[in-house]
């Protein structure tokens, strides 16, 4: 296999470590695992991920809310619906550990 000096670490033994909230870092030796579904369908699907999730080594919970598509016709994701489930998610258990992508839209704090 080649060696990929473009993203190699300089440092071999260097371990980045990112604080992303008050309690939450990510990186160093430990694995951070984020679950979730690509795209945000339903209150109920979500309440059952982040139920699932709950039980399972995964570190935060994460939903897609707006899906960028080709065409017009195609599900765009739930958008503000989507943000007030994640929110509804959010307040009943994970707290800071809910994430979500952000591409090209202006997101209002909820």
């Amino acid at each position: 296999m080649k060696d990929a000096k473009l993203v190699a670490k300089a440092d071999p033994n260097h371990g980045s470590k990112i604080k992303i909230a008050p309690n939450i870092t990510v990186g160093g030796s430990d694995l951070f695992i984020i679950g979730g579904p690509c795209s945000i369908e339903s209150m109920e699907q979500m309440d059952a991920t982040a139920q699932a999730l709950l039980q399972a080594p995964v570190q935060a919970l994460r939903g897609g809310i707006y899906k960028p598509r080709t065409s017009p016709y195609s599900f765009q994701g739930l958008g503000d619906m989507g943000l007030d489930i994640l929110a509804a998610i959010r307040s009943a258990a994970w707290g800071e550990r809910v994430y979500i992508s952000v591409g090209g839209v202006l997101l209002k704090k909820k």
